[in-house]
């Protein structure tokens, strides 16, 4: 997935500036979440295939 280039810039300059800590990637994060919620899970969620399993599972 793609990252903004600011964003990637921010990450790049705090590993540069030995500014890592366990937020290093939070930012990241939050945008390949918003990524994803709006167009290839959703999709996903619509897809034959996935209904199909819905079916099945529901079958058991």
């Amino acid at each position: 997935i793609f990252l903004p280039f600011g964003l990637r810039q921010v990450i790049e300059n705090r590993i540069e500036t030995k500014d890592v800590d366990c937020t290093l990637f939070d930012e990241a994060i939050k945008h390949v979440e918003q990524v994803l919620k709006n167009d290839p899970y959703v999709r996903f969620l619509q897809s034959t295939e996935y209904n199909d399993l819905l079916i099945k599972l529901k079958g058991n």
